[in-house]
């Protein structure tokens, strides 16, 4: 029989933005150190501050390896262009929790795209403030103009044929269960 692992919670942007009470949470917190750089409100900066503080969130940097591989499933889904870089490695340090750590992290987020990822890399999330995502979706990207399906978009969103502005549109869809 395995071991249960202990739950964590991993802390995106929204949770302090939204001013979600995160001292009155009953679990070890993480985070990654630029998370406070996208807090812009006073209030999200002093909820951070006071968490630090107060020695209840723990500020930790995923390894390259997990930071590589969540940028290989974002593409692989479609969802990378709709991450940040603080996105892409707030997913990375839950993985890297997950195989690392010896922890069962839950992510703490309201952004759909991450919760795409998380579902599609078995971690569990949870939002305060939306309701969730109920579908897993790999997102493709295709010209309207000549229909050209392309792999990685180029940072200007145009097609490589004929210059036309590219659009995005589900591929593949799977209810999740939960």
């Amino acid at each position: 029989m395995k071991d249960k692992k202990s739950v964590v919670l991993v802390l995106d942007s929204s949770i302090f933005i939204n001013n979600i009470e995160i001292l009155q949470l009953n679990y070890p917190l993480f985070t990654i150190n630029e998370l406070g750089q996208e807090l812009i409100s006073e209030r999200a900066k002093l909820l951070f501050d006071v968490a630090l503080i107060n020695g209840r969130l723990n500020l930790i940097e995923p390894s390259l390896k997990s930071q590589k591989y969540i940028e290989k499933i974002s593409r692989k889904t479609g969802d990378f262009y709709n991450l940040s870089k603080i996105d892409r490695k707030i997913l990375a340090l839950a993985w890297y929790i997950k195989n690392n750590l010896n922890f069962d992290p839950i992510v703490l987020t309201e952004d759909y795209s991450m919760q795409n990822i998380l579902s599609k890399i078995n971690i569990k999330y949870t939002s305060f403030v939306e309701l969730g995502i109920k579908s897993l979706i790999h997102w493709e990207f295709y010209c309207p103009e000549c229909r050209t399906i392309i792999k990685s978009p180029n940072k200007d969103f145009k097609c490589p044929n004929c210059g036309t502005k590219i659009k995005k549109r589900p591929k593949t869809i799977r209810r999740i269960k939960k």
